[in-house]
Formats: structure tokens, C-alpha cells, sequence
């Protein structure tokens, strides 16, 4: 069975290609990130997620995953790291003014992403998209 012929399959391709499609916006707009990169940037700037260890259960990525992101993000300038005064072991992270800017950036063409994804959706459409996906995120959750 095809992917393209089940639900499952569908859902699949549709997260790769979006992720793949949002990726080369930001190489042909010279956002020198990637999209993983981007996403770790937007939990900083909420602010509720502040430890490589709350991150990685968040982005639902291995803490080694999370390191490299971080590592790359830091080498960018676009995150600190902030030491825990009770355990000098861990460390918190911050999102610096160049990552506010690169994550503002990234948002814009996101927002451009979807509005060209769901162009030919009615609002009818995209309503029943939007409350079968939370649905969906609920019931695996």
C-alpha cells in the first residue's frame, strides 16, 4: 500500500514536505538556520522552556539532538547559556536580540509558507482542518 492511500502515509508526507518546503524558504531568504533550529529559537522566546532537558522533551528530540541545535545556535550568536546558581551542573538557556530577529524572520516565512499551502482552502475547510489536527494531537498526547 502506497503511502499517499492512507491516512497515516498522508500525514507523514504532508509534515516532510512542509518542513522540507519552509527549509528552502529560509536558504533563498539567507536565514542561516534550519527549521529545527528555528523551532528551538520559538520555545526560547515564549520562555517556558528554558533546559536542553525541557526542550528535548518538548521538540520530542533526543538531548544529544538538542545539544547540537543548541551548540549551533550558540556558535550563531542567537543563544546564551545561562549558569543554574543552585546547580552548577545544568544551565539555562536565553534567546539573544540576533535570535528574536532570526526567529521574527523565520515566522514571517512561515506565515507565507502556509498562507501558499492553504491558498484553495475555504474557511470552512481550513476550520474543519484545524479542529480535526487538534483532535488528532490530542488523541496521540
Amino acid at each position: 500500500m502506497r503511502a499517499e492511500s492512507n491516512m497515516g502515509g498522508l500525514l507523514g508526507i504532508s509534515s516532510r514536505l512542509l518542513n522540507k518546503k519552509l527549509e528552502s524558504m529560509f536558504v533563498e531568504s539567507d536565514l542561516s538556520i534550519t527549521q529545527m533550529q528555528w523551532v528551538l529559537l520559538l520555545e526560547l522566546e515564549i520562555g517556558e522552556y528554558k533546559t536542553p532537558a525541557a526542550l528535548a522533551d518538548r521538540m520530542m528530540k533526543s538531548r544529544g539532538a538538542i545539544t547540537q541545535l543548541i551548540k549551533a545556535l550558540e556558535r550563531a550568536g542567537m543563544v546564551e547559556k545561562k549558569p543554574d546558581i543552585d546547580d552548577a551542573r545544568s544551565y539555562s538557556l536565553a534567546i539573544t536580540k540576533q535570535g528574536i530577529e532570526t526567529a521574527s524572520k523565520g515566522k514571517a516565512l512561515a506565515h507565507s509558507c502556509l498562507e501558499n499551502v492553504f491558498d484553495n482552502f475555504s474557511k470552512d475547510e481550513l476550520a474543519t482542518f484545524s479542529s480535526l489536527l487538534k483532535k488528532t494531537v490530542k488523541n496521540l498526547s
